[in-house]
Order: C-alpha cells, then sequence, then structure tokens
C-alpha cells in the first residue's frame, strides 16, 4: 500500500483492473471508500482508487465498440 500511497497513477490502473475483473465499480469505489474512512490508506490513495474504479468502468463499452462508426464511440467517450 505505501507504494501506491506514494505514486497514485498505478493505484487508478489497479482500480480499473479491479472493476473490470469484477464487473462492478460500486464495489470497488465502496472498498476505497471503506480503506479511506478506517485509516487503512491515506485520502489520496482512497481518492486515486474511486477514480480508478469509475474510470474502468468506461474500458468494456470501449472495448466493445472499437471496431464501430465514431457515432457508437462518441456514446461510449461520454460515459466516461
Amino acid at each position: 500500500m505505501a507504494f501506491l500511497e506514494a505514486v497514485p497513477v498505478p493505484a487508478v490502473i489497479v482500480a480499473a483492473v479491479l472493476v473490470i475483473g469484477s464487473s462492478s465499480s460500486l464495489a470497488v469505489v465502496l472498498l476505497a471508500v471503506l480503506l479511506a474512512a478506517s485509516g487503512m490508506t491515506g485520502p489520496g490513495l482512497g481518492i486515486a482508487l474511486a477514480l480508478g474504479g469509475n474510470l474502468g468502468r468506461g474500458v468494456a463499452p470501449m472495448i466493445a465498440t472499437f471496431g464501430h462508426g465514431a457515432v457508437a464511440r462518441r456514446t461510449t467517450v461520454g460515459n466516461l
């Protein structure tokens, strides 16, 4: 956790991967909030994990519309 505390970018990536693996952004965001509220992590890491959870939610639709037209991709980008 100390590494993720010092550098927030890997924390965002870790949370995004957790969301993709679990298919639940709410679970990852609530886990991040719980860890920050209990004092197990700092508020900065909690925010980075919550941000990664929210960004990870938009990855699957982006992959699904990769070969489609601009209108389909515009909708998924707007979802982010």
